[in-house]
């Protein structure tokens, strides 16, 4: 008896959350990557550098996760690019952190940033992401 069924994907919930974790740790270290690009970040002490990707990351990966969530087909692809519906995630208990992704990737999406305004706009979430307690 599998204590981890499959759902609509075809793969168990441990293997789902798997997948959910291992976009982490390299989306962290681009996260990092995108920060030195930022004029003026290098420049920064190390301390503060730090503080800001500490308050700001969580925020900039949602950021770049947006782009993940399909409006209309109601799914979102991980970064192995298998495709998730919000239904069976929801059923993993993802709900209120997805539901909340989701309410942000559509109004994000709505906004039809190019590319550099999408990049100008997560930078401006990353240095103001320090100011918040």
């Amino acid at each position: 008896m599998n204590s981890h069924p499959p759902g609509r994907s075809g793969r168990s919930v441990q293997e789902i959350w798997e997948d959910f974790s291992l976009s982490f740790t390299p989306a962290v270290r681009e996260v990092v990557e995108f920060a030195k690009h930022i004029p003026g970040f290098q420049a920064l002490s190390q301390h503060d550098q730090v503080t800001l990707l500490k308050a700001g990351t969580f925020e900039v990966l949602m950021v770049r996760f947006a782009s993940l969530f399909n409006v209309k087909e109601q799914t979102v692809t991980f970064m192995s690019r298998t495709k998730y519906s919000l239904e069976e995630l929801w059923g993993m208990g993802m709900g209120d952190l997805l539901s909340s992704m989701f309410e942000f990737s559509e109004k994000l999406s709505a906004l039809d940033l190019s590319d550099e305004e999408l990049g100008l706009f997560t930078a401006v979430v990353l240095v103001s992401a320090g100011g918040r307690r």
